[in-house]
């Protein structure tokens, strides 16, 4: 008689790593009085909530704008750290000293991590930037930290090793400016553009 096997095929179940970072938007601040140290200039969210899996990277890519009548040379910006919570993620040679001489207009910078961030799957994650605006920096400066379309980080998941692909919400950040409110500063860029 023919004897008929089959093989049991092994249920295997594939993990989806997933992560999104986006631009916190804070409401306008106050005026920044030149020679301010640790201000909070941006804050991005890791969410790593829809992953099924840990995920980590080691760097991100963040963009400074500088904009304003007075222009704000991003030189005058320095000891740019990310935090996460308290604990700093960026110390000695990677702390990020903008050096784009450019008064007007926009630089990607690399922010190296001292260590692999890992987001929990299913938490999301918020960090700080911090750093520091000189005391010789004019008033109507304007300087914003966000993220752009073109960031190319390396994403992995922990348990898989596989590369995640990212999604970037894309935001050039609030403004910080030197002098005057962040409305305020609204304002005369679009009585500007309306010359």
């Amino acid at each position: 008689s023919d004897v008929c096997s089959s093989d049991l095929a092994n249920t295997m179940t594939v993990q989806k790593g997933a992560l999104r970072i986006s631009v916190v938007q804070h409401p306008p601040n106050p005026a920044v009085t030149p020679g301010t140290t640790n201000l909070v200039f941006a804050s991005y969210v890791l969410d790593a909530t829809q992953s099924d899996e840990d995920v980590g990277l080691s760097s991100l890519y963040l963009t400074l704008t500088t904009e304003g009548k007075a222009g704000g040379d991003a030189r005058e910006i320095t000891n740019m750290q990310l935090w996460d919570g308290e604990i700093c993620l960026m110390t000695g040679s990677n702390v990020v000293n903008p050096w784009f001489a450019k008064e007007r207009g926009a630089q990607e910078y690399l922010h190296t991590f001292d260590k692999r961030l890992v987001v929990p799957k299913g938490t999301a994650k918020i960090l700080t930037h911090r750093g520091n605006i000189s005391s010789s920096s004019p008033s109507g400066s304007s300087f914003s930290w966000g993220i752009s379309a073109s960031n190319n980080i390396e994403v992995i998941g922990i348990t898989s090793g596989n590369d995640i692909p990212e999604t970037i919400e894309v935001s050039s950040g609030q403004p910080q400016v030197v002098g005057m409110r962040s409305e305020e500063h609204t304002s005369e860029l679009q009585s500007h553009s309306d010359l």
